[in-house]
C-alpha cells in the first residue's frame, strides 16, 4: 500500500491546497490493480492537480477524442504481471497518448522491464511512496513542457571503452559485459535514427537489451532511456558519449 489515507471520488479542494495548474494539471488514474484504495488521487489533487480515476479505459478510449487532448499524463497503477495491465498498456500507447507512468503494486523487475520496452514514461514498484511518485510526476511534466531552446535538452551518457563502463548523469556507473558494451556501441552510433535487429546480431538484440536494462535497474537502480520504436527498432534517447 503506497499511503494509508484513503481514497475518495467526490472530493473538493480546502483553503490550504495550492491553486490548481489547469494547464499541465489533468490526470487520468486507471487503477486495475484490485487492491485497497491507496489514497495516490486524493495526494495529487492536495498537490494541485485535476485527477480523474477509474478502473475501465472503454469509456474513455471510445469517445474517439485523442487522449492527449482530454490529459496531460497517465498513471496505470497495475498488479504484474497481470495480462490486463499489458494489454491496458498496449492499447494506450498510441501516437496521440500522453506520457504513461506506471505504480506497479505487484511484481518483479523483469515485468517492470518489460514495461519499459513497452514505451512507458517511468515506473516505480511497491516500494515507492506518494512523494516520490509526485516527484517523478512532475519531473515528466515538466521534461515534456520545457522549451528546447537549450544547448541540450537532455543530460548525457558516458560510454568508456577501457573500462567498458557506462556512467549516467548522475555518476552511477554500470559494469558491461562484452555484449553489453557492444549493443551501446550499435545504439550511439544510430543516435540519428532506429537500431533494427538485422543492425545487431539478428533475433538477440531484444534479449540484449531486455538484459541490459534489467541489470541496470537492479544493480544501479537506474531506468536506461531506451526507447521501443513500435515497429521499427530500438534507441538510446539521451546524448551518448563514447570516450
Amino acid at each position: 500500500m503506497l499511503l494509508t489515507a484513503p481514497t475518495t471520488k467526490n472530493r473538493s479542494t480546502d483553503a490550504k491546497s495550492p491553486p490548481l495548474n489547469r494547464e499541465i494539471g489533468r490526470l487520468l488514474l486507471l487503477d486495475l490493480s484490485d487492491k485497497a484504495p491507496t489514497g495516490l488521487g486524493e495526494y495529487l489533487e492536495k498537490s494541485g492537480f485535476a485527477v480523474f480515476e477509474t478502473t475501465s479505459l472503454d469509456a474513455i478510449c471510445d469517445d474517439g477524442q485523442p487522449l492527449s487532448d482530454l490529459f496531460n499524463l497517465i498513471i496505470l497503477v497495475a498488479s504484474l504481471p497481470h495480462p490486463s495491465a499489458f494489454g491496458t498498456l498496449r492499447q494506450l500507447n498510441r501516437a496521440d497518448a500522453p506520457p504513461i507512468f506506471i505504480v506497479a503494486v505487484e511484481g518483479e523487475a523483469l515485468e517492470r522491464v518489460l514495461m519499459l520496452e513497452m514505451g512507458v514514461d517511468d515506473l516505480v514498484g511497491p516500494e515507492a511512496n506518494a512523494r516520490e511518485i509526485l516527484a517523478r510526476l512532475n519531473r515528466i511534466i515538466y521534461r515534456k513542457t520545457e522549451k528546447p531552446n537549450s544547448s541540450s535538452s537532455k543530460a548525457a551518457w558516458t560510454l568508456r571503452h577501457a573500462q567498458r563502463i557506462l556512467i549516467a548523469p548522475s555518476g552511477q556507473r554500470i559494469g558491461l559485459t562484452g555484449r553489453d558494451h557492444e549493443l551501446l556501441i550499435a545504439l550511439s552510433d544510430h543516435a540519428d535514427g532506429v537500431l533494427m535487429d538485422c543492425d545487431f546480431h539478428s533475433g538477440q538484440m531484444r534479449t540484449a537489451i531486455s538484459r541490459l536494462k534489467r541489470k541496470a535497474l537492479m544493480d544501479a537502480q537506474i531506468v536506461l532511456p531506451i526507447e521501443n520504436v513500435w515497429g521499427r527498432g530500438y534507441r538510446f534517447d539521451a546524448p551518448l558519449i563514447q570516450a
